[in-house]
């Protein structure tokens, strides 16, 4: 009973002829127009049912497709081809919606020709046709027909709408004029209902995706910030992710407030443009750069060139001159709120930063703040035990440092050197404190047996009486050590400390060999003193008056010579002795000087000086030259044989200096004593000994004139050599 059409019949009436009956006419029309209906219908609904069923299949090799995809792109390409397909429409185009813009975005679309023109961009609000579909989330329809083909076109919009939340629109587009069928529509309903659940579906895997990308950066971040100790490697770091992983930074600078701004450090990736690499540079900041970034260090929040009310013109041409469109500033502060100072980045673009690169943003300055604060305690504490460690190293002592676990944890050269347990670069930190038992043991048995009882109970303190071991070096040395505690008591090991104490017990038998040697040598011209003093008392002695002053005179002698030996080298080692120069002829004066020398009865003693007369002049003191000729000479008289002694001075020019040789045939010098010659309060170990104060004058006096003094051991004696500075020409 439905009609599908009209069947319009038309004749022309023949002139001749009356009206024509109708019934029979009528008849056959309406019998055929009956026939006919039957057949159109069978085949429009034939037709029908093939479309259905087309439909149908593109509709499950979408469903099937969409089910396998993921990717958004991918998802929204499908979803556009197959809607074109059964609308029978030659173009279209997707739009999403964009929370963070606020408007309907373009994110897909098909065979967009060039007299079509190109679908806009972003669409926002009720102005189009697609964005009134969006915001009433209804079907909207534009369609015109004109006689005119190319006039004629239709246009629907069909709103993406999965759980009640509107996400897109698909606008489908036609340059014809063509009408929706009923199945059609509802066709095109369940595509756009299925496209927006596979859109939702394929943001959510973007957005999981960005998140993955997110954590996977994250980790890439710490993992790298983690390995740096350094506060410029941090920075290298900070500069380099933030290029690399924000999209649209072009390069990024560091900026440290040190009494003005300077960009400290800049990183600029290798595929930049050559503008971008010859100007962007550390240096000073540009003119109205240090006002946004005073803003960003006091506030603590980012600053954007062109937001910002601080902005200048100028600041905006250095910026487009590097090729960018805008700079952000961000501070960057230590864990304990102490700012440290600003990062600035280069943005291609004007635009916001993204949700995930806000988060990506935000990680890389905390992870470089957490790390700049590690790189500080490590650089700060590095130093600390730098300087330590140097203190240690530059200890007359021995040290050792043994934990809970009798493992060395520190020694220091020198009490490697003490111990002789090898080179002074070895590293024994590690290793037990058994092994370095071990090898002490080879150099002194009873040091190493001391330690040995020390570590059956190595917490508790020694008695204060602590014997001194001797070493295969010489070596007398002390131990000592205290138990090292830490936080709450709790003990964490213990230091040994190794003093060598050969020295302090040479001096002490030193001193107490000179103050022998001093009470004795004193004492005898006290008694003589007083003597004479008694007897100038007694009036039977006044005859002999003249003899005993004698006597008493030079007694006395002897004692402040004494006196004056220790004043006059007192002067000498505090550059306080004042040397009178003048030209002197050594011959003359070594001559004048035997002439007068009262040398002792000694049987066969020989005496020879070999001095050229034409030797060039000394320039020096003339009283100091002699009292060092004095000392070598009373020197050698103490160790001489008492028979057939000899004695040779001679001396030759050797450049702007004349070298002095003192010889004498006594004993060899000892090796012992050798090292100790020169020094004052140091006797040999002879006999005849004395104060050493000869000879340590000797030694002051000689490098007061600038020369050198030693002594060498020959085959049949002793010879003390000395060297003198001549008078220049200019002088003479």
């Amino acid at each position: 009973d439905d009609i599908i059409g009209y069947l319009y019949l038309g004749w022309e009436k023949a002139a001749h002829s009356s009206v024509a009956p109708r019934s029979a006419a009528e008849t056959f029309l309406t019998s055929l127009g009956s026939a006919l209906a039957a057949d159109i219908d069978r085949a429009l609904r034939f037709k029908e049912s093939q479309q259905r069923q087309r439909n149908l299949e593109r509709m499950n090799t979408m469903m099937s497709t969409l089910n396998e995809t993921y990717t958004l792109l991918k998802i929204l390409d499908i979803g556009l081809e197959q809607a074109l397909l059964i609308a029978e429409m030659d173009r279209g185009a997707i739009y999403l919606w964009d929370d963070r813009e606020q408007c309907l975005t373009l994110r897909a679309h098909h065979d967009f020709r060039a007299e079509g023109g190109e679908p806009p961009e972003v669409v926002s609000g009720q102005e189009s046709l697609i964005g009134e579909a969006f915001a009433v989330r209804e079907v909207r329809v534009d369609r015109a027909c004109a006689l005119e083909p190319e006039q004629d076109h239709a246009h629907v919009c069909l709103p993406l709408i999965a759980n009640d939340q509107a996400v897109g629109v698909m606008s489908l587009q036609a340059g014809y004029c063509c009408a929706l069928t009923p199945v059609t529509s509802q066709f095109l309903r369940t595509i756009t209902y299925q496209l927006a659940l596979a859109v939702q579906r394929g943001q959510l895997t973007s957005q999981m995706h960005d998140q993955v990308e997110t954590l996977h950066y994250l980790y890439q971040m710490s993992a790298a910030f983690v390995s740096q100790v350094s506060t410029p490697n941090v920075i290298f770091i900070l500069l380099r992710m933030l290029t690399d992983v924000v999209e649209g930074v072009l390069a990024a600078g560091f900026y440290r407030y040190e009494e003005v701004w300077l960009r400290t450090r800049v990183y600029v990736p290798p595929m930049a443009s050559p503008q971008l690499r010859a100007r962007w540079h550390a240096g000073q900041s540009w003119p109205g750069e240090s006002v946004l970034l005073d803003a960003c260090w006091q506030g603590r929040q980012s600053v954007r060139v062109g937001q910002s009310p601080a902005s200048t013109p100028a600041l905006e041409v250095e910026i487009k001159a590097l090729g960018a469109e805008e700079m952000i500033y961000l501070p960057l502060s230590l864990p304990n709120q102490e700012a440290f100072g600003v990062v600035g980045a280069l943005l291609d673009a004007s635009r916001s930063l993204k949700s995930h690169e806000l988060i990506l943003t935000s990680a890389i300055i905390q992870q470089a703040s957490a790390a700049l604060s590690r790189a500080q305690l490590y650089e700060a504490s590095r130093e600390s035990e730098i300087q330590m460690q140097a203190i240690l190293e530059s200890s007359a002592d021995g040290l050792f440092l043994v934990g809970n676990d009798l493992s060395i944890r520190y020694i220091n050269s020198q009490a490697q050197r003490l111990l002789a347990i090898g080179d002074v670069h070895a590293d024994w930190e590690g290793h037990s404190l058994p092994e370095l038992i071990a090898a002490v043991r080879h150099t002194s048995r009873g040091l190493a047996d001391y330690m040995v009882e020390l570590t059956r109970n190595i917490w508790e303190m020694p008695s204060e009486a602590r014997p001194n071991f001797k070493t295969q070096q010489n070596r007398i040395l002390k131990l000592q050590h205290w138990a090292v505690d830490a936080e709450h008591e709790q003990c964490q090991g213990a230091l040994f400390v190794l003093r060598d104490v050969t020295e302090q017990q040479a001096l002490e038998r030193m001193r107490d060999d000179i103050l022998h040697m001093l009470v004795h040598d004193m004492r005898n011209p006290l008694s003589v003193l007083k003597n004479a003093l008694e007897c100038l008392r007694d009036p039977q002695m006044r005859d002999s008056s003249e003899e005993v002053i004698e006597i008493a005179t030079g007694n006395a002698d002897r004692l402040l010579n004494l006196v004056n030996q220790i004043l006059e080298i007192g002067k000498l080692e505090a550059d306080r002795f004042e040397l009178r120069y003048d030209a002197l002829i050594l011959s003359d004066h070594v001559r004048r000087l035997l002439s007068r020398f009262a040398f002792p009865n000694q049987g066969r003693l020989k005496v020879a000086v070999d001095i050229p007369q034409t030797l060039q002049p000394l320039w020096g003191d003339d009283t100091v030259i002699v009292r060092i000729f004095e000392n070598l000479l009373n020197n050698a008289l103490k160790f001489i044989p008492e028979k057939e002694g000899r004695i040779c001075i001679t001396a030759r020019e050797k450049g702007a200096w004349v070298e002095v040789v003192v010889f004498n045939n006594g004993p060899p010098i000892e090796p012992e004593t050798y090292s100790r010659l020169f020094q004052k309060f140091s006797p040999g170990s002879s006999e005849k000994r004395g104060y050493g104060l000869g000879l340590a004058f000797c030694r002051l006096a000689v490098e007061a004139h600038g020369g050198k003094i030693w002594a060498e051991n020959l085959e049949d004696g002793v010879a003390f050599f000395f060297t003198l500075p001549t008078v220049d020409a200019a002088d003479l």
